[in-house]
């Protein structure tokens, strides 16, 4: 080693760091899957980012970027073939996953004028909301909530200012990512676990038991019949629900 050049040096650390960054695509792509099969539920963990951590043997942070980007990249495709590639790290895979989340076309390509950084601060700026319009949110914020005439479902609608939107986020993955899978063995939609998420946290709250977590979700459990209409079908056979048993 100590006969090498300088440059040979340099193009081995480079050489190793593109063997890391495609060996964290790989793991993107599993714990990608690892998640639809909804794995940390059946591990008895809250959350994939803590079934990361204890598996991997990695500090939270790192499962927390981890499971982050592995859902990024759905929606950021040219990240990931540039991460398979080994021709971005996964640090800058992480940013870039941000980055394009801000609006940014071209993610890959545009994201080479920073470093990584630079990349944080233009997130940080692109994210940044005026004192003006910070208070036009928060004086704006709102929730409806409209029945249909029968009252069988309800239609939600509002507008958080910036900070209490992601707060309610969080709370609704957190919690969706403590639901079993549905009895069928398929995992319901983001939005349907998120629906669920929301009804399981406003039941914790009725019945006293916030903090406790409930693992099962609304659309797990058996749903009594509407009053007067003892033969509907709309019970047995309502996608978030799975089919019923009874005859």
């Amino acid at each position: 080693m100590d006969s090498r050049t300088t440059d040979d040096l340099e193009q081995t650390l480079l050489a190793t760091e593109a063997v890391i960054a495609r060996s964290r695509a790989v793991q993107i792509a599993v714990l990608a899957e690892l998640d639809r099969h909804q794995v940390s539920t059946a591990d008895g963990c809250r959350s994939m980012v803590e079934w990361t951590a204890s598996r991997l043997d990695v500090a939270p942070e790192t499962a927390s970027a981890l499971i982050r980007t592995s859902r990024a990249v759905l929606d950021t495709p040219e990240v990931a073939e540039a991460l398979t590639a080994g021709e971005i790290t996964f640090d800058r895979a992480v940013e870039l996953c941000r980055y394009a989340a801000t609006g940014v076309d071209n993610t890959v390509e545009t994201g080479w004028r920073f470093d990584i950084g630079g990349l944080r601060r233009e997130v940080s700026r692109r994210h940044r909301f005026s004192r003006d319009r910070e208070h036009e949110s928060v004086c704006d914020r709102y929730l409806a909530m409209q029945p249909n005439l029968d009252q069988t479902s309800w239609r939600l609608w509002g507008l958080l200012p910036g900070v209490d939107g992601q707060i309610v986020e969080q709370a609704l993955i957190r919690r969706a990512d403590t639901f079993p899978a549905l009895p069928d063995g398929t995992r319901s939609t983001l939005g349907q676990r998120q629906a669920d998420a929301l009804t399981s946290i406003a039941q914790d709250s009725l019945t006293a038991t916030a903090g406790e977590g409930t693992c099962t979700p609304p659309g797990h459990r058996v749903r009594r019949r509407r009053p007067g209409n003892p033969d509907s079908k709309q019970d047995r056979h309502h996608p978030r629900f799975g089919r019923s048993d009874r005859t």
